[in-house]
């Protein structure tokens, strides 16, 4: 089977990678659970901190931790966009405004409330969109892996045909040797 002439950056670089570390051995749950950590806190709002959250959740969970780091630094665009409204939402739960003028000291301490009010934010849709993704993940890479190739690279799949045809797409070939 030859590969597509066009074939998207995302497919080739994140999706096929994935699907492969799956169909190689690593179960779904610890794919998923690498790419869900890695979009929780990588959104983590202060700058800098997701990749060391990121490095110690892959060592302390024992994740894959170049699957973690990819999808850290994937969504950084999204952590720089969700600040505003993670400070937003903390500031509604504090009842109180982070920015104060007048002077260095409350700019500092205006600064560490927007940033309190942030990872507040941060810790009400964080942890619920991790979960999300990782239940998400999880389902979609089982099916994935139920999904069984015979001897010519052809993928027959007891479970949907939608799988099937998300992983024709991706590229998938048999590697069963």
């Amino acid at each position: 089977m030859t590969a597509p002439a066009a074939e998207r950056p995302w497919k080739r670089w994140l999706l096929k990678p994935l699907l492969h570390l799956s169909l190689r051995g690593m179960s779904p749950e610890v794919i998923a659970l690498s790419v869900a950590v890695g979009f929780a806190l990588g959104v983590f709002p202060l700058p800098g901190c997701p990749t060391l959250l990121c490095a110690a959740a892959a060592v302390v969970w024992r994740l894959n931790g170049p699957a973690v780091q990819v999808i850290n630094y994937l969504v950084y665009p999204l952590q720089l966009a969700l600040f505003a409204p993670f400070m937003r939402l903390g500031g509604r739960l504090f009842q109180f405004p982070p920015i104060v003028h007048g002077g260095a000291w409350p700019a500092v301490l205006g600064a560490l409330g927007a940033a309190a009010h942030a990872i507040a934010g941060w810790l009400c849709i964080g942890a619920p969109a991790g979960l999300l993704v990782y239940v998400l993940i999880a389902c979609c890479l089982r099916r994935v892996r139920e999904a069984r190739f015979n001897g010519e690279g052809e993928l027959r799949c007891k479970s949907s045909a939608i799988v099937n045809k998300f992983v024709m797409a991706c590229g998938i070939e048999s590697n069963n040797s």
